[in-house]
């Protein structure tokens, strides 16, 4: 299930109470995603190290700092790819 980044819209979600708490919670120590040009790509890693840990067990703490390191890479890899657009903006 996805919800809502935004404490509005994630007050109208109809959950209980104690889940509703700790997602805000959650939103109070998160940190968005960096920008990117397709922010999808790169929340394609955090869903990769969410299914490692569920799937094989992996140490969640682990998987999300090797996402972090991926998109970081990816970001990079873009960066230098894109770095004649950008620099015409």
């Amino acid at each position: 299930m996805w919800l809502p980044a935004n404490k509005e819209a994630l007050a109208k979600v109809n959950i209980e109470d104690d889940a509703k708490r700790t997602f805000y919670g959650q939103l109070s120590h998160s940190e968005p995603a960096p920008y990117a040009i397709n922010v999808a790509v790169l929340y394609r890693y955090v869903k990769f190290a969410v299914d490692k840990s569920i799937l094989q067990n992996a140490d969640p703490k682990e998987a999300i700092l090797e996402a972090a390191k991926e998109m970081n890479d990816e970001m990079a890899r873009r960066k230098k790819e894109y770095s004649r657009l950008l620099a015409n903006l």
